[in-house]
């Protein structure tokens, strides 16, 4: 029995998705040193933050209650839409819910936009790349728009 190889299209799909969640988890890390830096209190409470919407998308993946398996029953343009407001609500949090320190909330919307295109991919890998590309084009919109969010 030979294993076959993937496709170039897998590869850069997989490619691409992994560098927009990498972006992602660049400032959940970042969110998290500052609430260290603030104590262990604050930083055990950020930590949490990050791990709760993880931790409820892996359930949801394992025991199948999640509804992303559908993903591709919606238009490429509202897949992308979702995608672009997930980005651009992603790295909006970190200026609008910072002054909020000790209530994890970046945190919260951060590992949740995450959770949902982890899960998008996992189901629908092919499907989820609206979502994907429409969530890379949401944070570089952001970023051209309002610069690059400081997380001090």
């Amino acid at each position: 029995m030979s294993a076959s190889r993937p496709s170039l299209a897998a590869v850069a799909r997989f490619a691409f998705a992994s560098a927009t969640l990498a972006a992602l988890a660049w400032f959940a890390f970042q969110l998290v040193s500052i609430a260290l830096r603030l104590g262990s209190r604050p930083g055990i409470r950020s930590a949490a933050g990050i791990a709760l919407p993880l931790l409820g998308g892996t359930y949801s993946f394992v025991s199948g209650r999640h509804s992303l398996r559908r993903i591709r029953a919606l238009p490429l343009a509202v897949r992308f839409a979702i995608g672009l407001a997930l980005g651009a609500l992603a790295l909006g949090s970190v200026p609008w819910f910072l002054p909020l320190q000790p209530v994890p909330a970046s945190e919260f919307l951060i590992t949740s936009c995450i959770a949902v295109l982890a899960l998008a991919f996992a189901s629908d890998a092919r499907g989820s790349m609206a979502l994907y590309c429409g969530a890379a084009v949401g944070m570089i919109l952001y970023v051209a728009v309002h610069g690059m969010p400081r997380v001090v």
